[in-house]
């Protein structure tokens, strides 16, 4: 199999932690490849329309995008995994905790990019409105920290990676100290530790 890859992309960290995971990251090439969400990159295009990542080309040459997607794709050939429970009420239960890390993700990401504006063109009420769904989304998860390492915590501890990698004021740990040691405990997992973000990294 190939990922298309970068290595700041916290989507691609999450397929990178789940391969770990299921045993499969030596049946993964990594290609690395260039993004610029001004700039839609020719190569990544005729893999996926959208131009994102990650993109998996399967052993038989089918294109699956996007992490979701992989994810479900990488369990589905590494059956028996914990990381999404068989029982359906745990199952969907992850499944929505899943959903509401990649919800505080993205609020997370549109603020990077409406603050990367041209100086008078940011709108910071745009700002406030993605902010409050990061202090509600963390402030769930401070109040039901993960029991387990499942699809949920892999997608968690990647937006709070990615949080303090490129929205270092946004100081999530204020208002949640078991969160913050969840997180630092999970840190030390050997799958969440070898694929943490590079540092420093070009803003």
């Amino acid at each position: 199999m190939k990922l298309y890859y970068s290595a700041v992309s916290p989507y691609v960290r999450k397929i990178a932690i789940i391969a770990a995971e299921l045993g499969l990251k030596s049946s993964i090439e990594q290609l690395p490849v260039s993004l610029s969400p001004y700039a839609p990159n020719p190569d990544v295009i005729a893999l996926n329309p959208l131009g994102k990542i990650p993109v998996l080309e399967t052993d038989d040459g089918a294109l699956l995008y996007d992490s979701t997607v992989i994810a479900e794709y990488l369990l589905s050939i590494a059956p028996g995994s914990s990381l999404l429970p068989i029982e359906p009420k745990a199952r969907f239960e992850t499944l929505t905790r899943a959903s509401l890390a990649d919800g505080i993700l993205d609020a997370a990401q549109a603020i990077r990019f409406e603050t990367a504006r041209p100086e008078g063109y940011c709108y910071p009420k745009w700002v406030e409105g993605q902010q409050g769904k990061i202090v509600r989304g963390v402030a769930l998860f401070e109040k039901q920290p993960p029991k387990t390492f499942d699809l949920a915590a892999i997608g968690l501890c990647s937006t709070l990676a990615w949080i303090d990698l490129r929205i270092p004021d946004l100081d999530w740990r204020a208002d949640a100290p078991r969160l913050a040691t969840w997180y630092e405990e999970i840190s030390a997992r050997p799958s969440v530790h070898e694929t943490r973000f590079p540092q420093p990294i070009a803003a």
